[in-house]
């Protein structure tokens, strides 16, 4: 049950995640729940604004599941989902997965490089990979910025907790853990 995300229709009066921490314990097994950090229907459903953008205006997406931009408010949206579930359910830390450098163009997105670079944001990684480059590291850095903000969230109601994820840029791909706001290159 969430006042923040919603619950599967299909689960009817289930608390599937207390369920899963329930069953855990009795085998000793501490549940850490993966936890889609750019997806969330009701989200994009109320706020199609907060979806990722291909340059063309598409909205990126997997299947049905539409992508939500961590550089809009969504970002926020999160923070708020990820508290709740810290907060109501003894849980072992979070698996995050969409933590990454997805080359947006969403309006957010738009802004943001034009603050940081005058400009519009590129289109063709072969006539502007310089301009691409600099957009990569802009999306690293939100992403390692949005990690504090939600360590100090979750740190408010669980101290601690560890979060675990895979962290990416197109084809480079490393797989990360953030404990305690530390950032640590596993592979």
């Amino acid at each position: 049950d969430t006042e923040v995300s919603e619950k599967h229709p299909g689960l009817g009066n289930r608390d599937l995640v207390a369920e899963l921490v329930g069953e855990g314990e009795k085998r000793g097994v501490v549940f850490v729940p993966y936890v889609p950090v750019d997806a969330d229907q009701r989200a994009f459903r109320e706020h199609p604004d907060w979806a990722y953008r291909h340059a063309d205006g598409g909205v990126s997406e997997s299947g049905s599941m539409p992508f939500c931009c961590l550089n809009s408010p969504f970002r926020d949206f999160m923070a708020d989902y990820l508290t709740e579930l810290a907060a109501n359910y003894a849980i072992g830390g979070f698996w995050f997965d969409g933590l990454g450098v997805r080359m947006c163009h969403c309006d957010y997105c738009q802004e943001d490089f034009r603050r940081i670079a005058g400009r519009d944001l590129p289109t063709d990684f072969e006539k502007d990979q310089d301009a691409w480059m600099l957009w990569g590291e802009r999306r690293e850095a939100i992403a390692l910025d949005l990690i504090k903000q939600w360590r100090a969230r979750i740190d408010a109601v669980k101290p601690g907790l560890p979060f675990v994820g895979n962290f990416g840029m197109g084809n480079m791909r490393m797989e990360t853990r953030f404990l305690g706001g530390d950032l640590t290159i596993l592979s």
